[in-house]
C-alpha cells in the first residue's frame, strides 16, 4: 500500500459536545446494530453457536432451530438445552443463523416445510422473546405436527461463582412441571426458589407426560404458522408467570424494546451528556468500511460485557465473559486490554472498583465476584501489570492525578502502585535475577512450556517501574526515582538476554537453568510494550519479521507458532491428536493461546506493536483483515483458525466464550494508540495517524 493510499484513508474522530444546537439527537450517529450485525451463517461451520446478551444475562441457542441453553441470569442459571423444536416427528436442526445485538435468526427444514425463528431477550429483564414460523412453500397442502421441548432447568445457585458457574443437573429429578391453563407452564426447582415460566399463543393443541406441546395444522400452499412465547425467570411463581403473560400480551412492543432498548444503550456510549455514563466514548467516522467496523464492533463486543444489578454496592459491571464461563467475575488481568473504553465511558464507576480490585488479594486471585465481591480462582502473574496499566490509564484520561493521595484500604494508592511495581523482587531470587512466576496455571495457562522465568511479565516490571518512577520525581521524591531507574535498566538488559537474536524469539528461563525456546506472541507484545526503546532496531525487524511469518495468517493470528517446540511435540502425538477435544486444556491445541487460533486481545497489541515499530502501513493492514471474522457476530474470547481455505470462526471447545471483555481490544488499540487520545473532554477531533 502506498503512502498516498494511506494518506487517504485518513480517519477522524468527532466527540460532539452536548451543547450543540441540534441536541444529542441531531447529530449522525454512523453504526447501526442492523449494520454491525453478523451475516447469514452456515451452522454446519460454526465452531460456536450464537449469544445474546442484555444487562442482566446472556443466552446461547443450540443446534435445534429453535433450543437455548445456557440461560445465565445470575444467581439464576440453567442446566441443558431447552425448547428444541419438531416437526412432523423429526427434531428440526438449524441450518442458518445471523447475530445481531438484539437478535438470533435462524431457519432449517421439515421436509419440504421451512421453519424460521427470533429470539430476543426481554429488555433490561431475565426473560426471552421467542417466534417460531412453519411455512408451507410448495403448491400443495402440507400436513405439519409441531411439538415442543419445554423442559426447563434453573436453579438459584447463592454463594459465589467461578470461571465455570454453577448449574443444576439436567439429568436429575429435581424440577416439576406445573401446567396454567391452556398456554402456558411453570417450572419449579425443588433445591432452590428458581421459577421458570413460559407462556404461548396460540394455545398448543395438547401437553404430554413428557412436558412437551403440540400443535397440528394443515397448511395450504404459502401459508404458515407461526407460535409467539416468552419465558420468564424468577423466584416468585405468580409474580415470574405475571411477567411472562405481559410480555405475550404486549409482544409487539416488547420486541421492538428489546432492539430499541440496545440501540438506545449503544449510542448513549458515545452521546456527552448521556443520563447513563459519567462519560462517553468518542464517534469515528471514516470512509473505510473496515476501520468503521472494527472500531464500532469492537465497542459493541465489549458493551455486551456490561451487567446491572450483581451488586447492590457496585450497580455498574464490566464482568469477563458470557454466558458459558465467568458471567459474574471480572478478571483483574484483561481489565488491561479495555481500560481507556472504561475510563472514558464511566470513570466514576471505574473509579469506585479500582478501590475495590486495590483491597483484593490480587497475589491469592485472578478476579471478583461480584455477586459476594469476593476473590475467585488462583493468582495470575498479568494482575500487578493489569492493574497498574488501568489505574494509570484512569488517572491520566480523566487528569485526577489527586487520586494517587487518596485511600484504597490501609495504603493510599501511590502505595498501592509502589506494591504493584516491586512485587517481582520478591519472586526473584534465584541467578537469573528476574521474577520466576512459577507454573503455567499462573502464567495465563498458556501452553505447558511457557512456565517460570518468563519475558512477558518481567518486561511489565521494567515499564512499572520507570512509569512510578516519573510519578514519584513530580513528588519530590528523586533519590527514589533514580534508584527505580537504575532497577528497571538492570532487568531490561536480563530480559533481552532471553532472546535469540537470530531469529528474535523468546526463551523462558527454568529452574535448572535450561532455556526453553517458546515462540508465543505474549512475549513479542508486552516487550514491544513495555521495552519499546530498549530494543536495537535490527532485533524489532527480526521480531516483527518472525510475528509476520509464523503467526499472522492474513487474517487473524496463532498465539504461538506452528514451529514452536510444544507445538510440534502436540502434532506429532497421535493420542492428542485423536482426542484432541477433551485434551485441549493442557497442551498446544488451545485457540487462545496456542497455534490453532488467539485470544482476541492479541492481533490487536500486535497491530500496536508494528505501528510503533515503523511498520505503520502493515499494521493498518491487520486492522483492516480482522473484519471479515466479525461476520460471524462480535469478537469472541478467541477465534479458531480451521484451515488457510476456511474462514476464521468464534472458538468453543476448551473454554472459549461468546462474549468476552477482550473484544474491545481493537476499539482500545485504536484510541490509544492510534488516535493518541490523552484525556477525555466533550469535544475534541483527533486524527487517526497514517504516519508512525
Amino acid at each position: 500500500m502506498t503512502r498516498n493510499r494511506l494518506r487517504c484513508l485518513t480517519v477522524l474522530l468527532a466527540i460532539f459536545a452536548v451543547e450543540s444546537a441540534h441536541g444529542a439527537d441531531a447529530f449522525p450517529f454512523p453504526a447501526s446494530l442492523d449494520e454491525l450485525g453478523g451475516g447469514v451463517q452456515t451452522c454446519a461451520t460454526l465452531e460456536h453457536m450464537p449469544a445474546l446478551a442484555n444487562l442482566h444475562g446472556a443466552v446461547a441457542v443450540g443446534r435445534n432451530v429453535l433450543s437455548v441453553t445456557a440461560a445465565t441470569f445470575p444467581p439464576l442459571s440453567q442446566g441443558g438445552e431447552a425448547l428444541a423444536l419438531s416437526v412432523n416427528g423429526a427434531p428440526v436442526a438449524a441450518e442458518t443463523s445471523q447475530w445481531r445485538a438484539y437478535e438470533i435468526l435462524r431457519e432449517g427444514t421439515a421436509g419440504a416445510l421451512k421453519v424460521r425463528t427470533t429470539t430476543r431477550m426481554a429488555d433490561s429483564d431475565a426473560g426471552l422473546l421467542l417466534t417460531f414460523t412453519v411455512e408451507n412453500p410448495t403448491d400443495t397442502e402440507a400436513a405439519a405436527a409441531v411439538s415442543l421441548n419445554s423442559r426447563m432447568i434453573v436453579r438459584f445457585q447463592e454463594g459465589t461463582w467461578e470461571w465455570a458457574p454453577p448449574r443444576p443437573d439436567e439429568r436429575a429429578q429435581d424440577h416439576r412441571a406445573v401446567p396454567d391453563g391452556e398456554d402456558a407452564v411453570t417450572w419449579s426447582d425443588s433445591k432452590s426458589p428458581a421459577v421458570t415460566a413460559l407462556v404461548m399463543t396460540p394455545s398448543p393443541r395438547s401437553m404430554d407426560a413428557d412436558n412437551a406441546f403440540h400443535w397440528e395444522a394443515r397448511l395450504a400452499p404459502g401459508a404458515s404458522l407461526t407460535v409467539r412465547m416468552t419465558v420468564a425467570f424468577g423466584t416468585d411463581r405468580a409474580e415470574t408467570l405475571k411477567r411472562a403473560h405481559g410480555w405475550l400480551n404486549g409482544f409487539e412492543d416488547q420486541q421492538e424494546a428489546a432492539r430499541t432498548g440496545w440501540e438506545t444503550r449503544f449510542k448513549d456510549a458515545f452521546t456527552p451528556g448521556n443520563d447513563r455514563y459519567s462519560g462517553h466514548l468518542p464517534l469515528l467516522t471514516t470512509d473505510d468500511p473496515a476501520l468503521h467496523r472494527v472500531y464500532y464492533s469492537s465497542v459493541l463486543s465489549w458493551l455486551c460485557m456490561e451487567r446491572a444489578g450483581l451488586s447492590e454496592k457496585y450497580p455498574r459491571a464490566f464482568v469477563t465473559a458470557s454466558p458459558f464461563y465467568a458471567p459474574t467475575l471480572t478478571y483483574f488481568w484483561d481489565t488491561q486490554f479495555y481500560g481507556t473504553l472504561w475510563a472514558l465511558l464511566d470513570p466514576a464507576g471505574l473509579k469506585e472498583q479500582l478501590r475495590l480490585f486495590l483491597t483484593a488479594d490480587i497475589h491469592s486471585c485472578y478476579a471478583v465476584d461480584f455477586l459476594t465481591l469476593k476473590g475467585v480462582g488462583p493468582w495470575y502473574s498479568a494482575n500487578d501489570y493489569a492493574l497498574f496499566q488501568l489505574l494509570t490509564t484512569y488517572m491520566r484520561l480523566n487528569s485526577d492525578w489527586g487520586f494517587l493521595e487518596e485511600a484504597a484500604g490501609e495504603k493510599t494508592v501511590l502505595e498501592h502502585l509502589e506494591s504493584l511495581a516491586t512485587h517481582w523482587k520478591k519472586l526473584a531470587d534465584n541467578p537469573a535475577g528476574m521474577a520466576d512466576y512459577g507454573t503455567k496455571d499462573n502464567l495465563l495457562e498458556t501452553v505447558p512450556t511457557y512456565t517460570n522465568i518468563v519475558p512477558s511479565f518481567n518486561a511489565a516490571n521494567v515499564w512499572m517501574m520507570r512509569t512510578l518512577a516519573g510519578l514519584l520525581r513530580e513528588r519530590g521524591r528523586g533519590d527514589d526515582a533514580a534508584r527505580l531507574e537504575e532497577e528497571a535498566s538492570v532487568l531490561s538488559g536480563r530480559v533481552l538476554s532471553l532472546c535469540n537474536d537470530l531469529n528474535g524469539w523468546f526463551s523462558c528461563w527454568m529452574p535448572d537453568g535450561r532455556r526453553q525456546e517458546v515462540r508465543s506472541v505474549v512475549d513479542f507484545m508486552n516487550v514491544a510494550a513495555c521495552m519499546a526503546e530498549d530494543i536495537p532496531p535490527d532485533l524489532r525487524g527480526r521480531m516483527m519479521d518472525a510475528v509476520d511469518r509464523e503467526l499472522w495468517t492474513g487474517q487473524w493470528l496463532r498465539a504461538l507458532s506452528i514451529e514452536d517446540p510444544s507445538a510440534r511435540d502436540t502434532l506429532s502425538d497421535p493420542k492428542i491428536m485423536a482426542s484432541w477435544e477433551s485434551a485441549w486444556p493442557g497442551n498446544s491445541l488451545r485457540a487462545d493461546h496456542g497455534f490453532t487460533g488467539s485470544y482476541t486481545a492479541w492481533p490487536a497489541q500486535v497491530t500496536e506493536a508494528f505501528s510503533r515499530w515503523g511498520r505503520h502501513g502493515r499494521a493498518l493492514e491487520m486492522l483492516r483483515a480482522v473484519s471479515p471474522v466479525l461476520d460471524e457476530g462480535p469478537f469472541g474470547q478467541s477465534h479458531y483458525i480451521p484451515s488457510p481455505t476456511r474462514p476464521v470462526r468464534k472458538a468453543f471447545i476448551g473454554g472459549q466464550d461468546y462474549f468476552e471483555g477482550c473484544g474491545g481490544a481493537f476499539a482500545e488499540v485504536i484510541l490509544r494508540h492510534f488516535c493518541r487520545v490523552s484525556s477525555r473532554t466533550d469535544q475534541v477531533s483527533l486524527s487517526f495517524s497514517t504516519e508512525p
